[in-house]
Order: C-alpha cells, then structure tokens, then sequence
C-alpha cells in the first residue's frame, strides 16, 4: 500500500463474493466508503463456497503479500460444513455448453433442474459424518473433554446449518482452520476480526441458530480473536426482510451489506 494507508483485508465466502448485490453496495466497499479519509483501504478476498479452511489458504496465499493491518473474516454458519462446488459437475457442464442442445432453452431448463440435483446429491455426500471425517483426516483438531463445548454442542439445533454443530468432526475441522489462522496472525502481528452473520431465518419459535453463533464465537476467543456477533443488529431489522432473494437464508441484500 501507498505510505499512511491502512489497508484491511475481509475474507469469506459468497457473501463477500457479493454476486447477490452490486459491488458497490457489499460490505467491503461500505465499509471503505464509511472510512474514506482516514488512508483505508478495505480488499475483498471472498470467494463463493469457500469454507474457513480455504479462507485461511487464501489469506497466507492472497491476502498476506499485501501487508493488511486488519483481517477481517466474515463467517456465514454453513462455513462449518462444505458447501463449495462440484468441480467435476461444473467441468461437464462446461463441455456441454457449446454444443448444438446447449442452445436451446428445454436443454437449458433440464441442465439447470439437473444441475441442481446433482449438486444437492454431492453437498449431502461430502457432509454426511463419517465420509467427512475421512475426506478431511489430518484437519481435524481434537476437542477433548471440555465439557461446556460438548454441552454447547449437544444442545444445537437438528436444523442445518445448526445440525453441523453437533458433530466433533465439523467443529474440531473449524477449530483447526481457527487454530491454522491464529498461527498466521501471530506470524505477521495481523490482528483478525470475526465477524458472524446470522442465518436469515426465524422460526415459530424464534431464530433456531443461536448456539451455533455461541460455538463459533468461543472457538474464535478461545484463539484471541476479536468477534462481532451480527444477529442482534440483523434481527432488529428483521432477518426475512435482510434476504437478496426470498427463497435465499444465506445472503443478505444492500441493506445486510449495510
């Protein structure tokens, strides 16, 4: 950066990507904009799907060569699980695109209807428990007994993403890309913030996810970062009015982004 800027980075996934909103309105840009004159400057190093492992891997690979004083990272409650895309799929639809069927709108409408199946199909495969624990052997730290987290743990939601955070092998897999982070963060002396956004969902008997946003603040502390719990402020603003798309829990529109 220039002499006298101060320059954050903010990590994270889709959210951050902002393909819901225009750039312009997502939260990194806001942010500069709230800070303009003071020598910030805010990078947006999100990418769809990533999860908080492959944001750390980001952040040593991207984020650090460019000196930030801050970090900032976004967490969406689904980053604790894998919702990142399926390569292979993608790589087939790519070959189909160009062909003859490719330009009609049926062969359209049934790649689109199929693409979702199949989607749908591998996301359940890759986060059912024990092929999770095996894909991911080696990035899973222990939790031992520690007996409030257990209990923490217990007691979350049989809803996704809640349901995620009853399971040792998720949480042990956040704790390490959380533990991976604050290895890096002592390294460079880059201070992190995480910042938790609420799943934008509220059930006949109030917003269902609250101890996942308690698991993923205590793993963040238990590190030394610094954590801002957004469900307050979303929720007094009405967590179904903040979505991009009705049918959408996870992103939020401009006014989310604000």
């Amino acid at each position: 950066p220039a002499p006298g800027t101060f320059r954050i980075v903010v990590l994270g996934d889709s959210f951050m990507e902002a393909l819901q909103v225009e750039l312009s309105q997502a939260l990194p840009r806001r942010l500069e904009r709230r800070l303009s004159g003071r020598g910030v400057e805010v990078i947006n190093l999100g990418v769809g799907g990533y999860d908080t492992l492959q944001t750390v891997a980001r952040l040593e690979r991207f984020g650090l060569p460019l000196g930030p004083e801050v970090a900032v990272l976004v967490y969406c409650l689904n980053d604790v699980g894998i919702a990142s895309t399926n390569l292979h799929h993608i790589e087939s639809m790519e070959r189909r695109r160009d062909g003859l069927l490719a330009k009609l709108a049926l062969d359209r409408f049934v790649r689109s209807r199929l693409a979702h199946r199949v989607e749908a199909a591998w996301w359940e495969r890759v986060n059912e428990a024990e092929h999770f624990r095996r894909s991911h052997a080696g990035r899973i730290a222990d939790l031992g007994g520690e007996p409030e987290r257990r209990a923490a743990m217990r007691s979350a939601g049989e809803e996704l993403p809640s349901r995620w955070y009853r399971e040792a092998d998720k949480v042990g897999r956040l704790r390490f890309a959380f533990e991976g982070l604050a290895d890096l963060a002592a390294v460079e002396r880059l201070p992190v913030v995480v910042a938790i956004v609420p799943w934008l969902e509220t059930g006949a008997d109030g917003y269902a996810h609250r101890v996942a946003h308690d698991i993923v603040a205590g793993e963040a502390r238990r590190v030394g970062f610094e954590v801002v719990d957004l469900l307050d402020a979303f929720a007094a603003e009405g967590l179904e009015t903040l979505r991009a798309d009705p049918g959408d829990p996870i992103h939020p529109d401009g006014r989310g982004h604000a």
